[in-house]
């Protein structure tokens, strides 16, 4: 199943997810909105945020690179299809990943 995910959270639709997609897109889009070494007992959860203050296209560029790694470390359920980068103002960028959970 195909869902879309952002770092600022997973909010499914009512009666379209069952128990285990949820769980997994839960875990990615904690892992899209931790910046990584900031998770007590879990110090590789998350990104490294590296590419802020890059400009856009190179931060797409390398946060698309950063999730696909992180996904398959850290949520190997989840497959990464597509990423896009928005920015709400001059200082908030939002993460949103489209996601193939269960391999269907």
């Amino acid at each position: 199943m195909r869902v879309v995910v952002t770092n600022k959270g997973y909010v499914p639709k009512l009666g379209t997810v069952d128990g285990t997609v949820e769980e997994v897109a839960q875990n990615v889009a904690n892992i899209l909105a931790t910046r990584k070494g900031t998770c007590p007992m879990s110090r590789n959860i998350g990104l490294s945020y590296s590419w802020i203050g890059r400009s856009i296209y190179v931060a797409h560029a390398l946060v698309a690179a950063e999730v696909k790694e992180a996904l398959e470390e850290q949520e190997p359920r989840a497959t990464l299809i597509g990423i896009v980068l928005a920015e709400e103002g001059s200082d908030v960028i939002t993460i949103e990943a489209e996601v193939e959970i269960g391999g269907e």
